[in-house]
């Protein structure tokens, strides 16, 4: 189980937690290593995704544009054990993001307009070095979305993180945990793995 550190003032590490270096589908050689890093505190949960692509493709700087077709970096996140759905957290180079909400790939309900205001959301790009993409989660916002209590020390998060591109110079399909699929889908909760709250 992925232990998530407790950091009151929220600042990562620069060690990162765990790898997206996993690539069932991919047999074209082309196989990104990225990286994510979690901390929490009593109010939130602070990400960072890396992806080592130094000019990243990015084709929309739109919310809820095609941002997995761009070099993209995601972060699923089943947040309570007694609710059945998960959020989709993608987001392209630019900031871009595609954030649903739902038990599976269908339905999925929009929350861009409602979460991405409180997640403080930037991205770096070091050019020919790479992109990260940096957020907080609040947990106030999670309680609200799956009316639940707020998220607290020793809970349980199912989760996976992904590093993709469709429409990038190499198409790519990376993650954390393995997917058991014979073709690409990211949005397979059962292949969710767990971390708890430290």
């Amino acid at each position: 189980m992925l232990k998530i550190p407790y950091q009151k003032d929220l600042l990562l590490p620069d060690t990162p937690l765990g790898k997206m270096n996993i690539y069932p589908w991919d047999d074209c050689g082309y196989t990104p290593e990225g990286t994510f890093s979690l901390v929490y505190n009593e109010t939130a949960l602070r990400v960072r995704l890396t992806s080592p692509v130094g000019e990243p493709t990015v084709l929309t700087n739109q919310d809820n544009g095609l941002v997995w077709e761009d070099n993209c970096l995601e972060f699923f996140l089943a947040p309570y054990g007694d609710h059945p759905d998960y959020l989709n957290i993608e987001c392209n180079a630019l900031g871009a993001m595609v954030l649903g909400k739902g038990p599976a790939r269908a339905p999925r309900t929009s929350e861009v307009e409602f979460l991405k205001p409180q997640m403080e959301v930037y991205t770096i790009v070091r050019p020919g070095k790479g992109f990260e993409v940096n957020y907080t989660i609040p947990f106030s916002a999670l309680a609200k979305l799956f009316d639940r209590p707020l998220l607290q020390k020793g809970d349980i998060l199912r989760m996976n993180f992904y590093i993709c591109g469709e429409k990038t110079p190499q198409m790519h399909f990376g993650m954390w945990n393995k997917i058991d699929t014979p073709t690409p889908d990211f949005h397979r909760p059962e292949f969710f793995a767990e971390g708890v709250l430290e």
